[in-house]
């Protein structure tokens, strides 16, 4: 399924997703997925991997404090 049509179902919803929602319409779904808190719950690691930017700060403070 994808997410586009997917999130037809949480139209009044989709203010809360803002740019994620035009970024991953084209993205399929397995079929078991059928609400947005259970995409968050199963992609939930995605959100705790630091992002590239802090782990490029977290080398400059360590380096700086030497």
């Amino acid at each position: 399924m994808s997410f586009y049509r997917f999130m037809k179902n949480f139209e009044g919803e989709k203010s809360h997703f803002g740019d994620l929602f035009e970024g991953m319409k084209d993205i399929n779904f397995p079929e078991n997925i059928t609400t947005p808190r259970e995409i968050m719950e199963k992609f939930q690691h995605w959100l705790q991997e630091p992002s590239l930017h802090d782990t490029i700060q977290d080398a400059i403070k360590q380096y700086q404090n030497k």
